[in-house]
């Protein structure tokens, strides 16, 4: 019988560190590519003119370097896909570990 409840209480923990955890590591990742931007602005490494013709060419006025620096690497589609597995993961675990009944003692 206390298995059955630390093994709830564990996916029950498992299910918070899967949302909790890649929004940390998401954040860090956002501040890394924050970092290398402004280092590359203060070293003057980004050709404005090039930016400004990209903008022009493609009519994207929204168009930043520090959007395209966050997006490589795909973190903001691939975090939540795993998040939402994960998720999934433990609560079948909690689910099935609620719906098992305790073992019998051996006479």
């Amino acid at each position: 019988m206390a298995h059955r409840k630390s093994i709830i209480v564990l996916s029950l923990f498992g299910i918070a560190a899967s949302w909790v955890l890649p929004l940390l590591i998401r954040a860090v990742y956002d501040a890394h590519a924050f970092s290398t931007v402004r280092e590359f602005e203060i070293y003057n490494m980004i050709d404005v003119d090039a930016v400004e013709a990209y903008r022009t060419a493609y009519d994207d006025p929204d168009y930043s370097i520090f959007g395209r620096v966050r997006v490589i690497g795909a973190l903001h589609i691939y975090i939540p896909i795993l998040s939402s597995f994960l998720t999934c993961l433990f609560a079948l675990i909690g689910i099935l570990a609620w719906r098992s009944s305790p073992l019998k003692p051996v006479n």
